[in-house]
């Protein structure tokens, strides 16, 4: 996903696009995916995924 918004990102005009809103996206982004595979690693040890809490 991070990837892909990335591509679009350079695709459109830099100016536009370089607010901080769009940074602040960029990062919440980043640590969505983050915790998605702490979720996903967890799942593949066996683990209950109840015990992760964000």
């Amino acid at each position: 996903m991070h990837q892909v918004m990335k591509r679009f990102a350079v695709c459109i005009s830099t100016d536009f696009f370089e607010t901080e809103l769009l940074t602040f996206f960029k990062q919440s982004i980043d640590r969505l995916a983050g915790y998605f595979f702490v979720f996903w690693y967890f799942n593949k040890r066996g683990l209950k995924t109840g015990i992760l809490t964000f």
